[in-house]
């Protein structure tokens, strides 16, 4: 008699990694085991481990119901600052508040300090040779752990070695955009007129003969029209030995002054400053020059002010990658590196912008990031960039088609974005929606990391990462700080949701009956789960909770014990 014997049998499923969100648009039948096609406030650990998303907790009572502008933690002059700008108002946190073990009921001026004022705007701060710069996209101001100031400007050596009667001598900088001051050095030859290089002049600031400042009337007399200085007696022979100082207009300060964003790079170092995000020059990219050999950033000259492109796409940032820069507008990407051009005996600085992708790049303004050394744009996907000099389509590639589905739904330019270093993840935020990519883990095809999806209950306005600590800012004046002491996001119960997709254990056709199920959970003093499965004809099991409960003393009212002695 012949025995029919089944070969394929299934075998019991085994999942030992958790590879995060996968939301492919063809179905979850191309869910791989240990993906999840819906998820919500699970993220994926260094392990492969799911676990159930840490909160957050509010800092202080808000000062104010507006948003968050921006946030910035730095050294200066010695001293770690926390500042933040909402309200219209630049404050800080008193020294060292946010290392302390706050619980959100600080009220806001026992715990902060007012600076000064800025334009309730979004904001961006960068270090730059002992000063914090910050930019509003209306006004560029600096802090130096004592005073909030408009940023003033390099006063810049126009000329040097210059004859007295005509003004002439060698070009050695050029006028800053900041500032209408400048001044020249001269050759004194026993001549008592001197001729700056402007006629119909504002001022003449300051004359100064062999380092000794001169007195006006006393020492010489101004003629603002001509452009000219008369001295008394005339200055000693000398080689650049007499200088003078004038202005003539306030230079052209909105080319500065209405730029969003900031980037710091160089040949070796990062010596120059690049802004960008200016409404009324959206594809102009201003960097800082060299203020009498020594890096500045507040020197910024009209050759260096350049045009990037068709000037109806906007340039949305920049990321360093190795030795170049990558520079990215809103259609399509260049690259950009140090070289220098010797013009006349002069060595000419210039960062020459070779177009690399002419159809894709970043559009969520300034939010361009470098990830373990490979830089990463939200265009229409979330693409990360291959090293190339040539001008080539397969420079980028798509690494975020896992929650493409979640991404098309959204206004990407609302994107916010940190490079979170400590646990390797970019945050990505999007009002109240919060995507973690994990980028030291592989997926489960191999595939550079795992994302995981969160939901907050307040919309994120900025991020900040503080020695390994995150924060950010909300539109209600909030500031939060998230980390795994935190058991809720501020208050609200985290509702944490992780779902498998169907799997039919290589044997579509034959029916599978659930025998057993195993789940471990962390020993928390409170910490349950619930279980449930659907069928692939949508049928529901029961939800089966598993619970975990220990007692701690915070549970426990002594008043309820006796404490009577027994013998036995």
């Amino acid at each position: 008699m012949a025995r029919l014997v089944e070969n394929n049998v299934p075998k019991p499923l085994t999942i030992t990694n958790f590879y995060g969100l996968n939301m492919p648009k063809s179905g979850d039948t191309q869910i791989s085991i240990g993906e999840s096609g819906n998820m919500t406030n699970c993220f994926i650990t260094k392990d492969y481990d799911v676990s159930k998303a840490y909160g957050y907790l509010q800092m202080a009572t808000s000062v104010a119901s507006s948003n968050i502008q921006g946030m910035w933690y730095g050294d200066i002059g010695g001293t770690n600052y926390f500042l933040f700008a909402v309200n219209g108002k630049l404050y800080k946190f008193d020294q060292d508040f946010w290392l302390t073990q706050f619980d959100g009921t600080d009220v806001w001026s026992d715990v902060t300090t007012e600076i000064g004022s800025l334009t309730d705007a979004p904001t961006q701060f960068f270090a730059f040779g002992g000063k914090v710069y910050i930019l509003t996209g209306a006004e560029y101001k600096s802090y130096d752990g004592t005073d909030l100031i408009d940023v003033v400007g390099y006063v810049p050596k126009l000329r040097i070695s210059c004859v007295p009667a005509t003004g002439i001598g060698t070009d050695f900088e050029e006028t800053n955009l900041l500032i209408g001051s400048k001044y020249q050095t001269y050759n004194a030859d026993g001549t008592t007129t001197y001729q700056v290089a402007e006629t119909d002049i504002d001022s003449i600031d300051s004359v100064y003969v062999d380092g000794v400042l001169q007195t006006v009337t006393t020492h010489y007399t101004v003629n603002l029209s001509l452009g000219q200085v008369e001295f008394v007696s005339a200055p000693t022979v000398g080689l650049d030995n007499v200088k003078i100082y004038w202005t003539k207009g306030s230079g052209n300060r909105d080319v500065i002054e209405k730029n969003r964003f900031a980037f710091l790079f160089g040949l070796a170092a990062d010596t120059r400053v690049f802004l960008y995000g200016n409404q009324d020059s959206q594809n102009v990219r201003v960097y800082s020059s060299l203020a009498d050999g020594v890096p500045s950033a507040e020197y910024f000259t009209e050759a260096a002010a350049e045009e990037i492109g068709s000037a109806s796409f906007p340039i949305t940032g920049m990321a360093r990658q190795q030795n170049i820069m990558l520079l990215f507008k809103s259609n399509e990407t260049y690259y950009s590196y140090y070289d220098s051009v010797n013009l006349d005996g002069v060595d000419v600085v210039t960062f020459p912008t070779p177009v690399i992708n002419d159809t894709r790049g970043n559009i969520a303004m300034g939010q361009s990031r470098v990830l373990a050394n490979d830089p990463y744009t939200i265009d229409r996907q979330f693409i990360k960039w291959y090293p190339t000099q040539e001008k080539n389509e397969r420079n980028m590639r798509d690494m975020g088609a896992r929650i493409q589905k979640d991404l098309d739904l959204l206004d990407l330019t609302e994107c916010l974005t940190i490079d979170f270093e400590k646990r390797s993840e970019m945050w990505i935020g999007n009002r109240k929606k919060v995507w973690i990519y994990r980028y030291d883990l592989e997926g489960a095809n191999k595939e550079r990391g795992v994302f995981s999806r969160l939901e907050f209950p307040d919309t994120v306005t900025c991020w900040l990462d503080v020695e390994g600590e995150l924060f950010f800012g909300t539109n209600d004046g909030k500031i939060m700080q998230i980390g795994e002491q935190h058991l809720t996001y501020n208050g609200t119960t985290i509702e944490a949701h992780w779902e498998m997709n169907m799997f039919d254990f290589g044997a579509s056709y034959i029916k599978k009956t659930l025998r057993k199920g195993w789940i471990v959970l962390a020993a928390q003093p409170k910490v349950s789960v619930s279980i449930q499965y659907v069928t692939d004809k949508n049928a529901y099991s029961t939800p089966f909770v598993v619970s975990y409960r220990t007692v701690l003393f915070d549970d426990v009212d002594f008043r309820d014990f006796t404490f009577y002695t027994n013998y036995n």
